[in-house]
Parts: structure tokens; C-alpha cells; sequence
């Protein structure tokens, strides 16, 4: 619910919508009621495949897991440029303006990925000394550089504020990454079937966001200078928002 009502201020201030509109009001009532069907579908979907996992592996394979999953976020999180709210604030972008967008996304996914190969031994000593942490966040890094070949036209389903699509897109792949790590977790029973469910994940929304949201993509950065201009400020409350809501996730895991 927050970021829907994030979503829609944003487009308030910009202008893009009314108050007064009576079609905005049900575009926004029916946005609201798709989100929060995604919300309690998507929580469902989780305590459902704790529930299945607990039964097939083992707490330290979910620890594993847990671990690596945390530090990724935070690489995420500390590299972030806020595309997407750029994109959705500016009124009827230019083709060239997505172009610029896609290849900064594409640009980060690569960077991301070769940081985390890089880095990770030795920021693994520091973390923890359980080396299958190490080689689970080696492995898992390769969604990081997935997500960024992604369509770059998924902001449009916000934009328009059609949020019966971009569940519908979200769902689908969701179920794709929970029933494959269910059937991995099956045969493997140990911490590889969570990687292999969110490599699978990250690759049904790479070629699935190129369906429900097709477009024209190519290299280009003629537009990077005004994508990036807010990009400092956009990582600033991503880090005060990982550290209010995952720091003791953080803490825990380092210490237990």
C-alpha cells in the first residue's frame, strides 16, 4: 500500500492526474484494490513455500539462503539511480528518454554483477565464515545481471496506472520462481533449489517483461544526464529504508 500511494502522489504533483477526475478516481480505486490483492497474494504465496521448504530442507540451507539474499539487497540497494521514478514523474517521455533509462539499467545489472564476483571474498571474511554463503552469493548475483536486460516499458504500467497488468505480469513470475523451487527443493533438498528458483524467476521476468511490455530498445546515454540528476537523493532513502526495515535482519544473520 505505501508504494501505490507513493506512486499515485508522484503522478499528482506532476501533474499527469486530477483530483476532480472521476476516471482517475476509479483508475486509483482500482489500482489500489490490485495492489493490495498482489500484497496478500504475494504473502500467501511465501508462507506457503516456508511451509513446503521447512518440510524439505533443512533451517541452516534456509539460513544460507537468507544470508546471501541479504547482501544482494544491500548491493542492490547501495547502487541504486531511481530510473523508474524519473520515468514516471516525466510527462510522455520520449522513445530516446526510455532508451537512456533501459541502457543505465543495463549499464548497473553488469556493474552490480562484476562487483559482487569480485568483492565477495572478501567481504565474505568480515560477514561470515561459511564459505557456501560465498559460492550461493556468486551464483544468485547472475539475477542482478538478468534484471537488467529487462523491459524497460514495465514503468508504463504505473504510469498508466494499470496495476491489473503489471499483478497479473508480477504473479505469473512469482509462481514460476515458487513452483520451481519447490519441484529443485524436491530433488536437491538443500539451499541450491532457492538459487535455482530465482535465477528461473529472474529469467521468466526477462523474457516475459518483453511481452507484456514490449518496445523499442537500443544503447544510447543522450538522455543520461537529466535520468541521473536525482539519483543521489534516490539512494539516500533507499539506504535509510533498508537500514530502518532489514538492519536487524542484518545483525541477526551476521551474529547467528
Amino acid at each position: 500500500m505505501p508504494a501505490v500511494l507513493k506512486k499515485i502522489s508522484c503522478l499528482l504533483q506532476s501533474g499527469i492526474i486530477e483530483v476532480g477526475n472521476s476516471e482517475v478516481g476509479n483508475k486509483v480505486a482500482i489500482g489500489t484494490f490490485w495492489s493490495i490483492f498482489l500484497n496478500v497474494a504475494s504473502r500467501c504465496l511465501g508462507l506457503i513455500s516456508i511451509l513446503v521448504l521447512t518440510r524439505l530442507i533443512t533451517p541452516y540451507d534456509l539460513g544460507v539462503y537468507a544470508a546471501a539474499a541479504i547482501i544482494i539487497e544491500l548491493v542492490t540497494i547501495l547502487t541504486e539511480v531511481g530510473i523508474y521514478p524519473v520515468l514516471i514523474h516525466r510527462k510522455n517521455p520520449s522513445i530516446r528518454f526510455y532508451q537512456t533509462a533501459w541502457t543505465i539499467q543495463v549499464i548497473r545489472g553488469v556493474l552490480i554483477f562484476l562487483i559482487v564476483q569480485l568483492v565477495v571474498e572478501y567481504f565474505i571474511h568480515l560477514y561470515t565464515d561459511d564459505d557456501a554463503i560465498r559460492d550461493v552469493i556468486q551464483v544468485i548475483s547472475i539475477t542482478l545481471l538478468i534484471n537488467g536486460f529487462s523491459s524497460i516499458y514495465l514503468v508504463d504500467f504505473q504510469k498508466k496506472m494499470d496495476f491489473k497488468s503489471l499483478a497479473k505480469f508480477q504473479m505469473t513470475c512469482r509462481f514460476i520462481g515458487f513452483f520451481t523451487t519447490i519441484i529443485s527443493a524436491y530433488i536437491l533438498q538443500s539451499f541450491w533449489a532457492l538459487v535455482i528458483g530465482g535465477i528461473v524467476a529472474a529469467a521468466a521476468r526477462l523474457l516475459l517483461s518483453h511481452i507484456y511490455a514490449f518496445g523499442p530498445h537500443r544503447f544510447t546515454l543522450k538522455s543520461s544526464n537529466e535520468l541521473l540528476g536525482v539519483s543521489r537523493w534516490m539512494l539516500v532513502h533507499e539506504i535509510s529504508s533498508f537500514i530502518s526495515l532489514k538492519a536487524d535482519t542484518v545483525l541477526i544473520t551476521r551474529f547467528l
